[in-house]
């Protein structure tokens, strides 16, 4: 222990004689890089590319076209290079000969591309000399490398590890080819940056997903706007479609009018291409001239392309500012990625802008909703009281439970839900029909949610934090190598606590430490034990015992810790003898 208290003691001497040195100009200083120019130019190059496809917008109107011709066609509307992996195309028997049907007009470059190669299972990537067509294999044998800055999305308030911000993302883009399942994705962070190898399609869902996340942080709560913001496909492609889909008023009364036809009345109507997914209807038995049958009056387009949906076993979703007509099967596979703006509900409807309050807040209710895993968790004294802050798992399993639980990965679905405090927000991978249901159920909750009376939930705080508690710290709870601390150090450990944590506190006998062969034993109320909790941990003594759902209440202070329930202490022990207390020992 004196060993610890020493090499303490010379860090800290070191730290001021750097930071001294440093005031004079010597020690610190920003280092002045040279960037290796070849490497720079290949990633703008690749970026430049990558930002045309996505803002250049080309038609098309191709049939039974080779490959390299309608290729070549759009590298000439849009000025960006198209070149062929002809090697891995012969692997899988394709070659450029492969013909084509497709006719859009005025879509982005890099949708279109993805609507073309689909229709021979290809797909494409970007590097520093262009477009390559390839196979999905070939592309995802040649991930691309990016690295993102994220310091402003791990560096404040609580669950603000780099780790978390990780999880979203593999939770939330692409989840099978994360190499956590097997795949060949990696992602990993480095300081304020995270790293990600990817294909470029999953690189434009985090680069989205990132830039929404920030949007959502900053939102204000002085009018939070909570409508969910699409992270892919990117809002500023779909936006328009999105506006029409809610405002375009349309009449309709299709007597065994063809399908290609119904979707060329509404396209023309609403002013919204769609395109009909023409080969894989096909695969379920639907073709373009089946007769369709629907009557609605005065109704939006997303309302009649619901009824259209439910009466004739089809879906439909939204890409790159088309509409596309397909099966429910193939709607699964185009996940959308939302972002749902809860502040005002996992925080009870309070505004908790000051990142310190957030955490204090964080660190309260989070223990005091712990049943039996954390020593200073649920009492008599809070139970079904005092709100979690955030409450985030009670959103979830809502949202989970009471909207298509079977398209959730819990039960084998094809959904995901991922919670991000930093951003007061969820992110939710699911097809378009489980987001419209989704922001119905927020919608519906925040009809019938009060905000939490901010003076009463002081005062429940407040008198929490005065509840007195037993409680046993332990070093063997953080580490496999046993102790070799003996009962005199712990002694000492206690007495420097008695200085440092609340010290005319430990005047009064019902608050006291005791020394054991093993660790501590302590009696304070909860916000001092949070401090000594704190403190330990930090100096690597050891973290609280997990209790066995049992406190002190505190509610009667003649009783000693023999006669009440030791919380924090796994069994009953000897309380200090008369001479002992006085606080310690």
């Amino acid at each position: 222990m004196r060993a610890f208290l020493g090499t303490t003691l010379l860090i800290a001497l070191a730290a001021t004689g750097l930071m001294a040195e440093d005031k004079a100009g010597h020690a610190l200083r920003p280092i002045k890089i040279i960037p290796h120019q070849a490497s720079q130019t290949s990633f703008a190059e690749a970026q430049k590319w990558q930002k045309k496809l996505r803002t250049t917008k080309a038609d098309i109107n191709v049939i039974d076209t080779p490959l390299r011709d309608a290729l070549q066609f759009i590298s000439e509307q849009i000025d960006v290079p198209i070149r062929i992996d002809h090697r891995s195309l012969d692997e899988v028997g394709l070659n450029s000969d492969a013909e084509l049907t497709l006719e859009t007009h005025k879509l982005a470059a890099d949708t279109l591309l993805q609507l073309l190669l689909r229709q021979i299972s290809l797909t494409y990537r970007i590097d520093s000399t262009g477009v390559v067509v390839t196979t999905w294999d070939a592309a995802e044998a040649n991930m691309v490398r990016r690295v993102y800055p994220v310091g402003d999305l791990i560096n404040v308030g609580p669950q603000s590890d780099p780790d978390y911000l990780i999880d979203v993302i593999v939770t939330s883009v692409d989840t099978p080819q994360w190499e956590e399942l097997g795949g060949p994705a990696s992602i990993t962070h480095f300081q304020n940056s995270l790293i990600v190898d990817h294909t470029n399609k999953a690189h434009r869902k985090v680069e989205s997903l990132i830039a929404r996340l920030r949007e959502v942080k900053n939102l204000s709560s002085d009018s939070y706007a909570t409508q969910a913001l699409s992270a892919f496909p990117p809002d500023e492609q779909t936006a328009d479609v999105e506006a029409k889909l809610n405002s375009v008023k349309i009449t309709v009364d299709f007597i065994d009018l063809p399908l290609e036809d119904v979707t060329a009345f509404l396209a023309k109507t609403s002013e919204v291409p769609i395109l009909l997914d023409k080969e894989t209807l096909a695969e379920i038995g639907i073709a373009t001239d089946q007769p369709i049958n629907v009557t609605a009056k005065d109704l939006t387009l997303r309302q009649t392309l619901n009824i259209l949906s439910q009466q004739h076993e089809l879906s439909w979703y939204v890409i790159g500012g088309m509409i596309i007509v397909t099966s429910h099967e193939e709607a699964e596979r185009e996940l959308e990625i939302r972002l749902y703006p809860v502040r005002d509900l996992v925080w009870h409807g309070l505004s908790v802008s000051d990142p310190k309050l957030r955490t204090q807040l964080w660190e309260v209710t989070r223990s005091a909703s712990q049943e039996n895993d954390h020593p200073l968790g649920r009492t008599n004294l809070n139970s079904n009281v005092l709100p979690e802050m955030p409450d985030y798992d009670n959103l979830t399993k809502s949202i989970t439970s009471s909207v298509r639980p079977e398209w959730w990965e819990e039960l084998g679905g094809p959904g995901s839900i991922a919670n991000y405090p930093l951003c007061d927000c969820l992110v939710v991978q699911q097809t378009r029909e489980v987001h419209e249901e989704i922001a119905e159920l927020l919608a519906e909750i925040r009809s019938q949610q009060n905000p939490t009376d901010k003076t009463k939930l002081a005062q429940q705080i407040e008198k929490l934090g005065q509840e007195v508690l037993t409680v046993r710290y332990m070093p063997s709870q953080i580490t496999d190598t046993p102790s070799d601390l003996t009962r005199e150090d712990f002694q000492a450990i206690g007495r420097q606590m008695q200085q440092l944590i609340e010290p005319d506190s430990w005047r009064d006998d019902t608050h006291f430490i005791l020394a054991t062969q093993g660790g501590l034993i302590v009696r304070h109320e909860r916000n001092t034990q949070e401090k000594i909790a704190k403190l330990l941990d930090q100096i690597g003594i050891g973290l609280p015992v997990p209790a066995k759902n049992k406190r002190d209440t505190g509610t009667d202070k003649s009783q000693t810790p023999a006669t009440q329930e030791p919380g924090g202490m796994g069994s009953s022990f000897t309380p200090p003898q008369d001479g002992q207390q006085g606080g310690f020992f």
